[in-house]
């Protein structure tokens, strides 16, 4: 596993030196989509963020008890020379290490600031500060100490709540003088956040000037950040259509039509994800509706700590009366760069059956074969029981618009059980999405930037 992180750590260095070059092979070339072919662009731009990718999932895949130990090794890692021999660090390596300081010692799951009621928000005194690269808010009700923290950094934001565990004072200790009347004890505070902020953050020993934490101002401009910050994601956002062909079917309309499909292809579904439902969901589902149920009631969609993936599946979506043409579908998986093609009907499936200038990717699974092999089940002193098992294989092949390089190692076609189909296919479409995403956007004069990316370059515009 170290092998794989260093190797990816060496990549993520090597990619970023050479995407901010100059340097460049082949010139790109035209191709009938009209769209420039210039690998040498494009395939070192998905090189460095497969390479991150890489290294946080290798990262979060260690044991928490082992996690710091790697902390220092990737960091040096993660800085590059330039020509003038200055050491730099990127936007990504910076988000990166942003994660590894927030999953170092926590595997805990997303945190929810608690509400607070009507009485309890009349004490509470709030304050921000901008403590390197998080902007850090803190509340505190000033009669209990009570104190809710909300920490937003790149990589998440995490909510926790402070109380002082304050000890009855003794009948002999002498009253305060601004207690002697009650309107001076309801009214003045007995705590405030800088208290917490400097049980928190701070020693005896002084911290260099540009170490210290900055107290936002009050007016307006954190909590516009904030909104703005609060309103990108902490993952990376990913979306592929899920299609269904069924026995002897060719046409793009009778295919979209399918409102179910067949036993092995819910099986697929169960295995690529999770069924959620989509009115009032809290997740980006990636344009489909949460309201009217007119692209149906649930869609499937699978997240980790890192990447959210929502599929379009045009059997869980209705066929509507006035949309013949299921052209509702259609605008669905006729937006999706990559779209997984389950095909049972018997024929090959050609790249044009779903005509559509951003399909850069198909991912055809066809049945292969189905072999009944002996399970034994029991031990060998009980008298083991033999029966026969079906299992059941699939063919797997990438196959992409004709501008696009075969970078897929499914280019090839592959031979998966139906155990292993699912997280193998799932896997194919977030590593296509992320290629597609980004030779589109490069081929408009752009760069990809990650979710990570976003939230810090906001955080950033509160330090300039």
């Amino acid at each position: 596993m170290r092998q794989v992180a260093a190797e990816s750590v060496n990549l993520g260095s090597t990619a970023s030196s050479k995407r901010c070059s100059n340097v460049s092979g082949t010139d790109g070339i035209s191709s009938d989509s009209g769209q420039a072919v210039g690998y040498d662009k494009e395939l070192p731009e998905y090189v460095y963020a497969l390479a991150y990718h890489v290294i946080t999932h290798w990262f979060l895949a260690i044991p928490i008890q082992d996690r710091s130990k790697h902390v220092g090794w990737i960091a040096k890692n993660l800085a590059w020379k330039n020509n003038l021999g200055e050491e730099i660090v990127e936007e990504q390596s910076q988000v990166t290490l942003d994660m590894m300081h927030r999953t170092a010692y926590l595997d805990l799951g997303e945190t929810l600031r608690p509400s607070v009621s009507e009485d309890e928000s009349e004490n509470m005194i709030k304050k921000m500060y901008l403590i390197g690269m998080s902007i850090v808010t803190i509340e505190t009700n000033s009669r209990t100490g009570l104190t809710y923290i909300t920490k937003r950094q790149a990589s998440g934001t995490t909510n926790a709540t402070y109380q002082p565990c304050t000890a009855q004072l003794p009948a002999h200790h002498a009253v305060a003088p601004e207690s002697a009347t009650n309107a001076t004890a309801v009214s003045s505070p007995l705590i405030y956040p800088q208290h917490v902020l400097l049980q928190q953050n701070s020693t005896i020993s002084p911290r260099p000037i540009p170490e210290q934490p900055i107290v936002l101002p009050a007016d307006g401009t954190p909590e516009k950040t904030i909104n703005q910050i609060d309103r990108i994601p902490t993952v990376d956002s990913y979306k592929a259509g899920v299609i269904y062909v069924g026995r002897g079917q060719k046409e793009e309309k009778e295919i979209l039509a399918n409102t179910a499909g067949s036993e092995a292809f819910g099986a697929f579904l169960s295995g690529l994800g999770t069924k959620v439902p989509l009115q009032g969901a809290a997740f980006n589902t990636c344009g489909l509706d949460k309201v009217s149920n007119v692209d149906g009631t649930h869609t499937i969609a699978w997240r980790d700590r890192v990447a959210e993936i929502v599929f379009h599946v045009p059997t869980m979506m209705p066929n509507l009366e006035h949309d013949p043409q299921c052209t509702n579908k259609k605008m669905h998986t006729g937006n999706d760069y990559v779209n997984i093609i389950f095909n049972e009907s018997g024929f090959p499936f050609g790249f044009d059956t779903f005509p559509s200038a951003l399909n850069y990717v198909n991912i055809v699974i066809t049945p292969e074969t189905v072999v009944r092999q002996q399970s034994t089940s029991g031990s060998a002193d009980e008298g083991a029981s033999k029966a026969m098992e079906t299992c059941y294989f699939f063919t797997v092949q990438v196959l992409c618009a004709p501008f696009l390089p075969e970078i897929s190692p499914a280019a090839t076609a592959k031979v998966l059980s139906a155990s292993a189909l699912p997280s193998y296919v799932r896997q194919l479409a977030l590593n296509l999405h992320l290629f597609s995403v980004v030779w589109s956007e490069r081929a408009q004069g752009e760069e990809r930037v990650s979710s990570w990316r976003s939230r810090l370059r906001e955080i950033r515009k509160l330090r300039e």
